[in-house]
């Protein structure tokens, strides 16, 4: 689930901020940064305190698993719209590639 939302947080974040700069060639490191904070800012609005609270007893670090998936979500975002598969689609085959695997 916690995937599942940073992925859904990055793609919002490409639609109304990074792809109007990409399209202009203004997707500079500072609008990098901008688009993390945004993304990041997102996942936090949208994670329960009980989610956040999960998250650091299991892993120690709330910022850095994040910062981790969020850059995941964002490779992952950029190499199936590169292979011609659309992130709704990639989310399907993940998702459906784990229930397989049971």
């Amino acid at each position: 689930m916690i995937f599942d939302t940073i992925t859904k947080c990055v793609i919002a974040t490409n639609q109304t901020y990074v792809n109007s700069l990409k399209e202009q060639g203004a997707f500079d490191a500072e609008a990098q940064k901008i688009a993390f904070d945004k993304t990041m800012e997102s996942v936090l609005e949208i994670l329960s305190s009980d989610a956040k609270q999960y998250i650091i007893e299991t892993t120690g670090d709330l910022n850095t698993y994040l910062t981790n998936l969020i850059e995941a979500a964002v490779n992952e975002n950029r190499a199936s719209w590169y292979n011609g598969v659309t992130m709704p689609h990639y989310i399907f085959i993940l998702k459906l590639a784990k229930i397989l695997a049971k």
